[in-house]
């Protein structure tokens, strides 16, 4: 019985994980999306201030997401 808890705690650290990964790669999407969005109403020659300073700001959040993603998928990573 003691082995099932242990396994048992395992699979719902793994599963807490996978749930963690989709949610970050769920939000890069959508960010990568709005960039997108941004990126077509940019006029390359006046640009807007406000539009570019929000891509920015888009793409800086994705490479903390990814720096979050790096830190789950290290394998000494600490156990919730």
């Amino acid at each position: 019985m003691n082995e099932l808890s242990k396994h048992g705690v395992l699979i719902n650290t793994g599963t807490q994980t996978l749930y963690e990964i989709q949610a970050i790669l769920s939000e890069i999407d959508g960010l990568k999306s709005e960039i997108e969005k941004l990126g077509g109403q940019l006029d390359y020659f006046f640009p807007d201030a406000d539009k570019v300073e929000a891509r920015n700001l888009l793409k800086t959040r994705i490479q903390g997401l990814l720096s979050q993603l790096e830190k789950i998928a290290k394998p000494n990573r600490e156990i919730k």
